[in-house]
């Protein structure tokens, strides 16, 4: 059997220096780097024999390839590099390299660029919108190329199908239908030209294509083309003028980019990121895609990934120049940096918009202005009926605390929440028990490391807060600094806590509900504590921050009194799990003569006898079980002519109150003018539109799945017309 030689690779080129530690890099059919070997005094000797160097086996030179490119490095990086394509005549089993060009001396560690930027989201506070940092957020940074810019490349790595280069000639053509034979000299206006919409676009979306930018008539001539190299050619020249068309097109940018996903990073506590990118792979500058996701609830969640990825890549990203993304989300949790100096337990608010002192604690208490006449456990954060204290609470939200750097203490190491219903729905007194909180609590962090690439990365984990303790559920508090209880140097997270996570529609039911934060000592019993130690927010102008005030200042009810000290802090909160209801009534015709006629026929006319004496009787409902809800109804004649005589709105009426007629009982009426319905007009149609919107909140927005709609026709015609 004959013995298989191993190929070893010699530079004869003598400018080669042992400085330059260049290796043989070799990749097989599919373009991946099957193995790599070190230059030592000019040469290498591969595993390789020259019978197993085969097929689209290729063989490249290059500088070491640093550790964190290694992982994704393959022949199409190789290439971009400047790697240099070694030319397999042997002699033997030697393959002898005269000379290499300069390019291939470049070491890759001097390309490096700093990507960097702050992510903030606008929330609303208690009906202010404030601009917060987002923490912990995982940030993706996508690497975009123009794939066909790089013809030289191994065709096996992507192949571009002609049909592919067809069919973009044949979705511009239909764009503009009609090229003149203009000046190519310059940019020319299309925008009358445009005959059809884009493949992602309605029909009714001219704007968007009106705002496309204009394409030089040199470029629309070889776009519009049906010779397939001819499109291929202006793309590949004019790639840069098409990114705002292909926007439109994701079906074709799996042939036209090529997008990796170089780095994960982490925002710190005030939102900001960063990370270091090779760019010696770049024929120019690096273009970036960035998503966003973020932790809430628990679950990593998208919050930020704009469709349309030609359009929201920054081409040509200058290093180190601020990536700045504002978000609008009022599921993400506000961060919190500061650290909260001594024996302090800050109650702050529900959700993300809530503060716990925007929540009434007394049925009247003097300037908390409110509709029903016991506000308890209603707030004011969202803002509707002019501030006044009239939403209740729903769905799912986390109560959120902050402590002190007194807690844990030798005495006291942990906490707990107990909950009880004092009404019902309608506000009746119940005596019941209470109930203490059970189940998983844990507090995520970040902490730096470094990837499988040798980057300097950000990873998460959390912290389990619940234990067992003394026959029940017991949490920890957390220290201040996230190191403490992870064990992890460079561990940070954010100062608040979600001390607990409620879910209202599926645990409690309507009423009132008292609330009790309780912290214990090591064996599980309540502590007592100073006055000053249970504190809610003081309403202060503090920016960026809010201030805190110890709560028994403001209300005694707040804290829990014990032998001269406080043993707990407790507010209330207002259940009601109901959604709204509505519906608009056929209309009416009332006469003078007291003879009525209904919309409610085949054609959806009601005819009238004299339009100087009759009258329109508009009827509908709008319903909440508890009033937590308001109305608006609406009428328009023709195209969009508002009949203010038919226009209504406020609260929702009390159940029982109902306006009874001789076509049945309806919470609400209306009973407007012939004349003011029609106006100089004979006959008219008419639209109404009747609208409920409930006043519930999960503490971070208004639950606009609550409210309800109702939409209705009719028209009305004199009777000798109509006969």
């Amino acid at each position: 059997m004959k013995k298989s030689i191993p190929v070893v690779v010699k530079i004869i080129d003598t400018t080669i220096t042992k400085s330059h530690q260049l290796h043989v890099y070799i990749t097989g059919p599919d373009g991946k780097i099957v193995e790599s070997v070190a230059i030592n005094e000019n040469q290498a000797t591969l595993k390789k024999s020259k019978d197993e160097l085969h097929g689209q086996h290729r063989i490249y030179l290059s500088p070491q390839i640093p550790n964190e490119l290694l992982q994704k490095a393959d022949e199409r990086l190789l290439i971009k590099a400047g790697a240099y394509q070694v030319v397999q005549n042997f002699t033997d089993n030697i393959i002898s390299v005269i000379k290499l060009p300069s390019s291939v001396h470049i070491p890759w560690l001097f390309n490096n660029c700093l990507i960097t930027g702050t992510i903030k989201n606008t929330i609303n506070i208690d009906g202010k919108e404030v601009s917060v940092p987002v923490c912990n957020a995982r940030v993706h940074l996508i690497e975009v190329e123009f794939e066909w810019r790089y013809p030289y490349l191994p065709v096996v790595l992507k192949p571009i199908p002609n049909w592919v280069l067809t069919d973009i000639g044949s979705k511009f053509r239909e764009i503009y239908p009609a090229v003149p034979h203009i000046d190519p000299s310059g940019p020319v206006q299309f925008r009358n030209k445009i005959s059809r919409p884009l493949a992602m676009l309605n029909a009714g979306d001219d704007a968007k294509l009106k705002a496309l930018p204009p394409l030089p008539s040199h470029v629309l001539s070889g776009i519009t083309s049906t010779s397939v190299e001819t499109v291929k050619k202006t793309i590949i020249e004019n790639h840069h003028l098409l990114h705002p068309y292909f926007c439109y097109y994701p079906f074709y940018w799996y042939w036209i980019y090529d997008m990796s996903e170089d780095n994960i990073v982490y925002t710190d506590c005030n939102g900001r990121f960063e990370c270091w990118e090779n760019t010696l792979t770049e024929d120019g500058a690096l273009n970036i895609y960035t998503w966003v996701e973020v932790e809430i609830n628990g679950v990593w969640t998208t919050v930020y990934r704009p469709f349309g990825v030609p359009c929201h890549t920054l081409w040509n990203y200058t290093c180190n120049s601020p990536i700045n993304l504002n978000l609008n989300n009022p599921k993400i949790s506000p961060c919190t940096c500061n650290v909260l100096e001594g024996d302090i337990v800050w109650v702050k608010r529900i959700g993300t918009g809530t503060s716990v002192r925007s929540i009434s604690l007394n049925a009247v208490d003097s300037g908390k202005p409110s509709t029903f006449p016991d506000a308890r456990g209603l707030t004011s954060s969202t803002g509707l009926v002019t501030n006044s204290w009239v939403s209740p609470f729903t769905n799912s939200f986390p109560i959120i605390v902050q402590f002190g750097t007194g807690f844990p203490s030798s005495n006291i190491k942990y906490f707990r929440w107990k909950y009880r219903q004092i009404s019902d729905a309608d506000l009746n007194s119940l005596n019941t028990g209470f109930t203490y909180q059970t189940g998983a609590l844990s507090k995520s962090y970040t902490y730096e490391g470094v990837d499988i690439n040798g980057n300097k990365v950000f990873y998460s984990g959390i912290v389990n807060l619940d234990i067992s303790l003394g026959g029940g559920n017991a949490y920890k508090i957390p220290h201040v600094h996230a190191s403490v209880d992870t064990g992890i140097s460079s561990a940070e997270w954010n100062q608040d806590t979600a001390a607990i996570n409620i879910d209202a529609k599926t645990n409690l039911q309507n009423g009132i509900y008292e609330f009790v934060l309780e912290l214990l000592d090591v064996a599980g019993n309540v502590a007592n504590v100073g006055n000053s130690i249970f504190q809610i927010d003081s309403f202060l102008p503090v920016p960026p921050n809010p201030a805190s005030t110890p709560a028994i200042n403001v209300d005694g009810g707040y804290v829990i009194h014990n032998a001269g000290s406080v043993n707990g802090f407790r507010f209330l909160m207002r259940i009601d799990n109901d959604k709204t209801t509505c519906e608009i009534y056929n209309a009416m015709i009332r006469n003078g003569d007291g003879t009525t006629t209904t919309s409610d026929t085949s054609c959806g006319f009601a005819e009238y006898k004299d339009k100087a004496t009759g009258s329109a009787l508009l009827r509908f409902q709008a319903r909440q079980p508890h009033r937590y809800a308001d109305f608006s109804f609406s009428v328009i004649r023709g195209n969009g002519n508002a009949i203010a005589a038919a226009d209504v709105n406020g609260e929702v009426p009390e159940p029982h109150i109902s306006v009874g007629t001789t076509n049945g009982v309806v919470d609400c009426q209306i009973n407007p003018s012939l004349n003011d319905m029609l106006g100089a007009c004979t006959r008219g149609a008419f639209a109404e539109s009747l609208y409920v919107t409930a006043y519930h909140t999960d503490g971070s927005t208004r639950i606009n799945d609550y409210d309800s709609y109702d939409w209705a026709a009719f028209a009305t015609t004199p009777v000798e017309l109509g006969s």
